[in-house]
């Protein structure tokens, strides 16, 4: 009976060691790979400038940003400062600043986020300022839906979302639009 009772203590002293240990394993031990840890910066440029052709070999924009970041996995880009000079069928160009960036594998679309700056239009100069803008160069469409203001020769206009069709010079202004021209600064 003394015999058996040692024996269950035993098995009860190492089921509890292989427990310790069995939980420090699972506390060491590496977590699986997702998304967020195989997306790695697989080289950066610093002071970057690329200027992307169009089907008739033509500049269609330049790009320029204080610092790039490519990434390996989904052949993506992110962007410090970027600053980007579009220029239209007509060779009048609209400049677009923002504090960070993002760019999609095949250039497809370009993110302008945080606090941004669109300047342009030879014809009807005008200034913009918005947050967390999306640029398709395929379409010459740049829009968001934040809040926007735009000012142009004795005109304010102040929105939530607007869309900038460059190469018909338009802006659409999407909601809450509130405008104040001024014909005696025109």
């Amino acid at each position: 009976m003394i015999r058996t009772g040692r024996l269950a203590v035993l098995a009860l002293a190492l089921m509890a060691v292989w427990s310790i240990w069995w939980l420090r394993h699972l506390q060491t031990a590496p977590p699986p790979e997702t998304a967020a840890t195989t997306h790695r910066i697989d080289y950066t440029m610093e002071k970057f400038e690329v200027t992307a052709m169009d089907v008739a070999g033509k500049p269609q924009y330049h790009l320029q940003a204080e610092h790039m970041m490519h990434y390996a996995d989904d052949d993506s880009s992110e962007f410090t400062q970027p600053r980007i000079e579009y220029i239209d069928k007509n060779s009048t160009s609209l400049r677009f600043e923002g504090e960070r960036g993002w760019m999609a594998a095949k250039g497809d679309e370009i993110r302008l986020l945080g606090e941004v700056r669109i300047e342009g239009f030879a014809k009807q100069p005008f200034k913009l300022l918005t947050r967390d803008v999306s640029f398709k160069p395929a379409t010459s469409v740049a829009e968001t839906d934040a809040k926007a203001e735009l000012t142009s020769a004795g005109l304010r206009v102040s929105t939530v979302g607007m869309r900038v069709n460059i190469d018909q010079q338009r802006v659409q202004f999407l909601s809450k639009v509130h405008g104040r021209y001024d014909a005696a600064s025109h």
